[in-house]
This record gives C-alpha cells, sequence and structure tokens, in this order.
C-alpha cells in the first residue's frame, strides 16, 4: 500500500498537468484509476455543519461515534485537490465545534493556508491541536498563524 501511495505521488504532477492543459477541462473532476474523487464542496460543507466528514477521518475516534480528528497526512486525494478546494476546506473549520485536532504533516499546505488557519484559529476555540510539519510555509504564513 505503502509503495502505491509512493508512485502516485510522484505522478501527481504529470496528473496534474494533464488536467490542467486539457483544452476541453471543464473544472471537472479527472477520474484516476484506483484513485477515489472527493466531493470536496461537500467535504467543506459537512465539516462546517459539524457534521460527520468523509475524507479526513482518522481511525481511532477518541470520542466513541464523533469525528473529532482530522487527518490529511499523506492522502493521495488531498494532493491531487485543488488549491482553492483544500482552502474551501480549512476555511470550513472556523464554524466546525466538533474537531479538536488537525493533522496536516507535509500537506501542501503555503502561505495562503496558513494565513486561512489563522483566521480560523481566531474564531475556533474547539481545535486545540494543528499539526503542519513539513509544509512550504514562509515567515509571512508563519506570523499570520501566530496572530490567529
Amino acid at each position: 500500500r505503502g509503495l502505491i501511495d509512493k508512485y502516485l505521488l510522484r505522478n501527481q504532477d504529470k496528473l496534474r498537468v494533464a488536467r490542467v492543459s486539457s483544452a476541453d477541462y471543464d473544472g471537472a473532476a479527472v477520474a484516476v484509476p484506483g484513485v477515489r474523487v472527493v466531493d470536496w464542496a461537500a467535504e467543506a460543507a459537512h465539516l462546517a455543519a459539524s457534521e460527520a466528514f468523509e475524507y479526513g477521518t482518522e481511525a481511532i475516534e477518541r470520542v466513541p461515534g464523533v469525528q473529532t480528528t482530522y487527518v490529511a497526512t499523506g492522502k493521495v486525494v488531498w494532493g491531487q485537490a485543488k488549491e482553492a478546494e483544500r482552502l474551501s476546506v480549512v476555511e470550513a473549520f472556523a464554524s466546525n465545534t466538533v474537531v479538536t485536532r488537525v493533522e496536516m504533516v507535509n500537506a501542501l499546505v503555503g502561505d495562503t493556508l496558513a494565513r486561512a488557519w489563522g483566521r480560523v484559529l481566531e474564531v475556533n476555540s474547539a481545535l486545540t491541536a494543528l499539526n503542519l510539519e513539513s509544509n512550504s510555509i514562509s515567515t509571512g504564513g508563519i506570523e499570520a498563524l501566530a496572530a490567529g
């Protein structure tokens, strides 16, 4: 499984280039054999409403029946999401009252998402742990996080 994920991640840029450079691309999700397509708008809506989410599930629930941890670490589909889709998911945490921990280690988080996390942290008091280790966040992104 790990080897398959490694090769899928390696081809991620090739898929993204093919998707974007296609003359007939209409913005719809591109089906890739063996890779699940995620409806990121629905995922963001579920997160914003503090409802059960599909994608960022963690095997261990701290509260039985309640999803309190959102994990995007090592997920192939997270890497295939567009920046705007990842941004909508991050922004959805602003109104979430159930998730207390988010893991986005090496999850393509740059300054834009770091600034969004800063805004989320200003208004979300339920979120107690945010792991953004091994991402490409500059000083400006770190300052925005610290301000949140």
